[in-house]
């Protein structure tokens, strides 16, 4: 009876011992995949923020191409499994740039397959760019603008405010929102992005007519003139903020700063949840900027290019 009974306690205790190891390594690969799931959202949702004038799907791998404008417009996304060898897929997709005149180029994530990073570096395609994806909760947001006036039809919302109180020098501000892209408002957009000149500028414009998600385009005007502008984005209740610019002569004044607020309040009206944003790694003035709104950093991707000989 003594010797079942010790002989049931070891058992008893190796096969704990057994579940706690299996119970700690299932929370992380659970923990891995959520994380993965979590970038791939993040990453269809900024896909479709910025619509491509041509796409292929190719074993799991989105390839993008948009006439030569941006490297997010013209890539390679690995965005799932592949079924092919990378090898192959990474000769494929040389052949498939090229014939459309453009070097190839891999937009890389922290979660793309195990083995290509380092395939890529050895096939010479070389970092040129790095970018961070910040997010933040909206319930962070006050919406203290939640009672202004809206008008019926174009929802566009209107608001003069005082950017500088020096009497001598004081301005009225206008800054103005709406859910529709207006010509007018595309037109200013583009100049400020610094993409006016053609065909770049007819491209650009072209991208963002084929958003088909729900927008929120602001603009401030000074004294009649568009100085800043930013596009807001909203899929899924994640509210991509987008090309927040500001003309070189008015900046370090509050207007980039107002435009996200703006975008930020009219997106949690509209039902979003979390707001994002891409800014590259090197633009600290913009990162400290977005970490004062309240975005932390949640994570980097890359883009690997390799030059056509």
């Amino acid at each position: 009876m003594h010797e079942a009974k010790e002989k049931k306690n070891i058992v008893g205790y190796k096969t704990k011992s057994t579940t706690n190891t299996e119970n700690t390594e299932y929370v992380e690969r659970k923990k891995c995949a959520e994380r993965k799931e979590r970038i791939q959202e993040y990453e269809e949702i900024a896909m479709n923020a910025f619509p491509a004038k041509h796409t292929e799907v190719y074993d799991g791998w989105i390839l993008r191409y948009t006439d030569g404008y941006t490297y997010r417009g013209n890539s390679v996304n690995p965005m799932y499994s592949s079924v092919y060898s990378l090898e192959e897929k990474v000769i494929e997709c040389e052949k498939r740039f090229h014939m459309q005149g453009l070097p190839c180029v891999y937009k890389m994530t922290p979660v793309v397959e195990e083995g290509l990073d380092s395939l890529l570096e050895r096939y010479g395609y070389d970092i040129q760019k790095q970018v961070y994806i910040m997010n933040m909760d909206l319930a962070m947001v006050s919406l203290e603008e939640e009672d202004r006036e809206v008008n019926n039809k174009e929802q566009d919302t209107v608001e003069e405010i005082e950017i500088d109180k020096d009497k001598e020098n004081e301005k009225r501000i206008e800054i103005a929102t709406s859910n529709k892209m207006s010509d007018a408002w595309l037109e200013e957009f583009v100049v400020l992005n610094e993409t006016s000149v053609e065909p770049t500028k007819s491209i650009a414009k072209d991208v963002l007519r084929r958003i088909i998600n729900p927008v929120f385009c602001a603009s401030i005007k000074k004294e009649g003139k568009v100085i800043a502008c930013g596009l807001g984005v909203l899929e899924r209740g994640k509210l991509g903020l987008y090309d927040i610019r500001v003309s070189e002569q008015e900046r370090h004044q509050g207007f980039g700063t107002q435009i996200c607020k703006q975008l930020l309040a009219e997106g949690k009206k509209a039902g979003a949840k979390e707001a994002y944003l891409q800014v590259s790694s090197t633009n600290d003035n913009a990162v400290a900027l977005y970490k004062k709104l309240g975005f932390a950093q949640c994570y980097t991707y890359w883009y690997r290019v390799k030059e056509m000989e």
